[in-house]
């Protein structure tokens, strides 16, 4: 079981700076097998009184060895929505793929592949 993150908790992506923590009442989490092409949805359930609402969605992931519990970089990635948008490229140092801004709610599953697929 994943815990969320808590205001002022120590991040250990090594970033730098190191990004500040604010806790956050949508939580997501999912194992990737090695060479799994799996897919994630991401329906995070959203308290509103927690956030400042706005007309525009995010929405990032982030890739996480599962045994080491560390940040992947450099893994390419695909996202695609139930619309049809693409996003994809390379997880940055932090393993974090680029954030996506939608005026709109989309539902996106993504691929995380260790070779580039064109």
């Amino acid at each position: 079981m994943a815990w969320s993150a808590l205001n002022d908790d120590l991040c250990l992506c090594k970033c730098t700076p190191p990004p500040k923590l604010v806790n956050s009442q949508t939580s997501f989490k999912e194992v990737i097998e090695n060479n799994s092409n799996r897919t994630i949805n991401n329906e995070a359930l959203i308290q509103k009184d927690n956030f400042i609402i706005d007309d525009n969605y995010q929405l990032q992931f982030q890739c996480i060895d599962s045994v080491s519990g560390f940040p992947i970089f450099g893994i390419y990635y695909i996202a695609i929505s139930n619309t049809g948008t693409i996003l994809k490229g390379l997880t940055d140092k932090c393993g974090l793929t680029e954030v996506l801004t939608k005026d709109k709610e989309e539902t996106f599953e993504i691929h995380f592949f260790e070779e580039v697929i064109l």
